[in-house]
């Protein structure tokens, strides 16, 4: 399971870097955050296994960052 945490860390605090450097310049990222974050929270994996998506739509959900970490720490 650690091999599964530690590149989500790291792939948060790079994403949490970068927005907080952004945000120092646009203001309005925090704003525009809460919606895209309730988006990419809704498509990952979390409340789905990936095996029920359609297998046309299965590549595009492998796409998503989130989604292998999921499915590897279901494993």
């Amino acid at each position: 399971f650690p091999i599964v945490v530690v590149p989500m860390a790291l792939l948060t605090l790079g994403v949490s870097y970068f927005l907080g450097f952004l945000g120092v310049f646009v203001r309005d990222v925090a704003y525009s955050m809460a919606m895209v974050m309730r988006i990419v929270f809704y498509l990952s994996p979390v409340f789905y296994p990936i095996s029920i998506v359609p297998d046309r739509v299965r590549p595009w959900l492998w796409l998503h960052p989130i989604a292998r970490i999921v499915e590897d720490s279901r494993q």
